[in-house]
């Protein structure tokens, strides 16, 4: 794991890291361009993680049809939205 100021990630990384703020989320970090792997480092880093605090996915709700309740999909849910033969 390595950690540092915003000033090393940025040159570490060939990014450009800053504060954002939107509607939705508030003020947040976040980051312009793609990331890029210093050469030495290529087949070592697997991820990288923590440089950008924007919300990019949304939490998929299901919507119970016999009550017009939304909430998270349960396990039938996925069963049915998929089509899992019985017994998996």
């Amino acid at each position: 794991m390595a950690s540092g100021p915003a000033s090393a990630m940025n040159a570490a990384f060939q990014t450009d890291l800053g504060i954002y703020r939107s509607a939705e989320q508030g003020e947040l970090r976040g980051r312009e361009g793609e990331l890029q792997i210093p050469s030495e480092l290529a087949g070592v880093v697997t991820g990288v993680f923590g440089l950008d605090e924007r919300r990019v996915a949304r939490r998929a709700t299901a919507q119970d049809t016999s009550t017009g309740v939304q909430g998270p999909f349960t396990p039938a849910d996925l069963e049915r939205h998929y089509d899992f033969p019985d017994g998996l």
